[in-house]
């Protein structure tokens, strides 16, 4: 039973490691094409939206700076349900 187990583990372990995927922004593409950046109260069940607040010109580039040094890490490839405070980034074509 514990041979069961623990076989059992290190696949699960395995399976999490090979179906995760990291992503970075970029700093620089983002400065350049960033044009608003807003914190909205976000339900992906509903797809309802609540605008909280706007982050004024002056803070953005700090902003973007530090939104570059995160490392994503999404499971099967992709972001989970997300609900409550997001940040929505408006982007110039």
């Amino acid at each position: 039973m514990k041979k069961i187990a623990v076989v059992f583990m290190i696949l699960l372990m395995l399976l999490s490691l090979c179906s995760c995927s990291t992503y970075y922004f970029d700093y620089e593409n983002l400065k350049e094409t960033v044009q608003k950046i807003e914190i909205i109260d976000y339900d992906s069940f509903t797809r309802e939206e609540r605008l909280l607040t706007v982050i004024a010109e002056s803070d953005r580039n700090q902003f973007l700076m530090e939104l570059s040094q995160i490392e994503y890490h999404f499971f099967l490839g992709r972001p989970a349900n997300y609900k409550r405070l997001c940040y929505k980034i408006n982007l110039s074509r």
